[in-house]
């Protein structure tokens, strides 16, 4: 009767084990994002140029973001049937102090976008305060004249402060 306890618990606990260490897609749902949007640079001072952004306002467009860590794959999955997907070359976690959010943990997901072949940089700020930031950025821009390279477009998602 013992063994037969102590092998039921010992499977149990081993099928835990490979069903967490398994699975190697995240996601979390999205109910809206903010946009902004590399507009113009702007000069600040004789020969010196900043990147201006322009407010693209809110959308409350829906979906799920999903991170597969064995493929390298993010996918923005709307609920229109549009999907988004990237492959994403490198991971980078760094323990970071944010002004608004104090310290905070940053992961960053660099790739590129399956169709347009264009880069793309998604990242999970996880708060103490606030739970998890997702934040989307997309194509670069890159004008040597007014020493400019920064990205085109910021998508914040609103996931309500869910994490991965």
């Amino acid at each position: 009767m013992i063994k037969t306890k102590l092998a039921l618990t010992v499977a149990i606990i081993l099928a835990t084990s490979v069903i967490s260490f398994g699975q190697t897609k995240k996601q979390v749902q999205f109910f809206s994002y903010h946009l902004s949007q590399y507009n113009r640079p702007v000069m600040v001072s004789t020969g010196k140029y900043q990147a201006y952004f322009k407010n693209m306002g809110e959308s409350r467009e829906q979906g799920r973001i999903i991170i597969d860590e064995t493929a390298k794959g993010l996918t923005i999955k709307w609920l229109d049937g549009n999907d988004w997907i990237a492959k994403f070359t490198k991971k980078e976690k760094k323990a970071e102090h944010d002004e608004l959010f104090g310290d905070v943990i940053r992961t960053t997901y660099f790739g590129k976008w399956i169709e347009e072949k264009t880069d793309c940089m998604f990242i999970i700020t996880e708060t103490n305060s606030s739970g998890c930031i997702a934040t989307l950025k997309s194509q670069k821009v890159v004008d040597v004249d007014y020493n400019i390279n920064t990205w085109k477009k910021t998508f914040v998602f609103g996931i309500r402060g869910e994490c991965f």
